[in-house]
């Protein structure tokens, strides 16, 4: 997003000194104040006039732009240093000219009314997000919210109106239910979701980004903060509006935080995870009351540990239910499963590997016995558990190959680690995904000739269409005359096609 470095004074007083703030490069230059305005200056000066001045540096002289101009093209045209100058009540009162004082009745008790207002969009709406305004100022309305007086609704109402319907909007077009998992999105706005469709304009859904989600919660934050929002009409909507802005700003910390760890981790020479924090070992005593649905549930798996050996490990992932909240409380209802004593081992790798594995104790043994053999079984089950390697650990071990053995194609050298080491990390790429799938199967063919990566073909120009270009070109210049050229039936202009070279073969 372009960035203009914006100044905010009064008369002699600065307001805001400089400092580089995102435009829109269709955003007007009275949006950007306004815009400005709530982020950064106290609600005195909201909808304050004022005059902008644009100039290439902070010294040089400035030009003065309408406040209709669009910022972003006036920032190109005359530099990016706008230097906005606020205009008190006072000032615009003494300029304007004498009118005659005809007193109005009407007037007066207009002026002097407590009406309540909510701003007023565009209807019918044009497409799906000024509906979305529309609805959000009926709804304020039908909750007995709004602004004194039409000015009121006609610049601060229509600026909070307009802001919150963007920052649902973005939530919307990004993804509720990943923000709504993360952070429970207060219910009263759950009727303003599901409205925004980028796949029927052919577009994917974009990500949540940091800045954007903090611009947003900044806005909404601001606006809980106003004097109108404190009044008794707007009670209903501040605790909710509240609890929303600070969402949005702990999802953006949130991606921060993934965006930092995610950068350590692919240069972290050892794996993701660890298994000692990742696995553990629980004792479950036996349990003589067991009622008869334990007994059903747990049947194929009791009598699985009946048939094996003491000490002999059994995959509990294979007698899994598989729908979810059956699973969860079939794991929950281990403890009390059966009339012998266990050992459970847990491993939770995310949604990457959860495994499980449970084995029978010897009643006969002491606890020295257990904690030994328990060890031993630890250890030979985590030699089976998938390993993770890094970016960093993959490249360098590539690297020292390399240096020992000579340059190789690295789709191969990707392939002996994950074969040799036992890596299951997900390619960085769909390219580098697909070239390892032929690497796959040309190990399976035995043939070391097959071509792993196609991109080895692409050997630059080539000379074999050399004669075909050289008679299309005398084609072109010789014989193409007007016996050939028809006019094209669709469009009335000079633009003309070959009546009889109309397609690739003909030519």
């Amino acid at each position: 997003m372009p960035i203009i470095h914006v100044k905010i004074s009064y008369k002699s007083e600065i307001l805001k000194d400089w400092e580089g703030l995102p435009v829109g490069r269709e955003t007007k230059i009275k949006d950007f104040f306004g815009d400005i305005s709530i982020l950064y200056l106290s609600s005195e000066w909201c909808n304050s006039n004022f005059e902008v001045k644009f100039s290439p540096s902070k010294t040089l002289v400035r030009e003065k732009i309408s406040a209709e101009c669009i910022a972003w093209e006036a920032a190109c045209q005359y530099g990016i240093y706008a230097h906005f100058y606020l205009i008190s009540q006072e000032i615009i009162e003494s300029h304007r000219i004498p009118a005659v004082n005809i007193i109005n009745a009407f007037d007066i008790i207009r002026t002097s009314s407590n009406d309540i207002f909510v701003p007023e969009f565009n209807d019918p709406p044009k497409n799906a997000l000024e509906k979305l305004r529309i609805d959000l100022s009926n709804w304020i309305k039908n909750h007995g919210g709004g602004w004194k007086g039409k000015d009121a609704a006609r610049h601060i109402g229509k600026k909070f109106v307009t802001d919150l319907a963007s920052a649902l909007w973005y939530v919307d077009s990004c993804s509720v239910k990943t923000l709504d998992q993360k952070f429970k999105i207060p219910v009263i706005f759950d009727e303003f979701f599901g409205r925004s469709f980028p796949e029927n304009y052919k577009r994917s859904r974009p990500k949540f980004n940091s800045e954007e989600l903090t611009q947003h919660s900044k806005k909404i934050l601001n606006y809980v903060e106003l004097s109108w929002m404190f009044q008794s009409r707007f009670n209903w909507l501040r605790e909710s509006l509240t609890k929303f802005g600070e969402i949005l700003a702990k999802y953006s910390e949130y991606l921060d935080y993934q965006q930092i760890r995610s950068k350590e981790l692919k240069n972290s020479l050892f794996p993701v995870v660890d298994e000692v924090e990742a696995g553990s070992i629980e004792i479950i005593p036996a349990n003589i009351w067991r009622n008869q649905e334990t007994i059903n549930k747990y049947y194929l798996l009791t009598n699985k540990l009946k048939a094996v050996e003491f000490w002999d490990p059994v995959n509990v992932n294979e007698y899994y239910p598989k729908e979810r909240m059956k699973k969860c409380r079939f794991i929950e209802g281990l403890n009390t499963a059966f009339l012998f004593k266990v050992g459970l081992y847990k491993y939770h790798h995310g949604s990457a590997q959860n495994s499980m594995y449970i084995w029978k104790i010897d009643p006969k043994a002491n606890e020295t016995e257990i904690v030994n053999k328990n060890y031993e079984i630890r250890t030979k089950l985590k030699a089976q558990l998938k390993v993770f390697h890094t970016r960093a650990m993959k490249k360098e071990l590539i690297d020292n190959f390399e240096l020992h053995v000579g340059k190789c194609e690295k789709s191969r050298l990707r392939h002996i680690i994950s074969d040799l080491l036992g890596d299951f990390s997900a390619p960085e790429n769909s390219a580098s995904r697909n070239v390892d799938e032929r690497v796959d199967l040309m190990v399976e063919l035995g043939d070391p000739e097959f071509i792993s990566d196609l991109r080895h073909l692409n050997g630059g120009l080539t000379n074999k269409f050399d004669t075909f270009w050289s008679y299309a070109q005398k084609y072109f210049e010789s014989t193409v005359n007007e016996n050939v050229l028809a006019v094209d039936e669709r469009r009335h202009d000079t633009i003309q096609h070959l009546a009889q070279a109309i397609s690739i073969r003909d030519l």
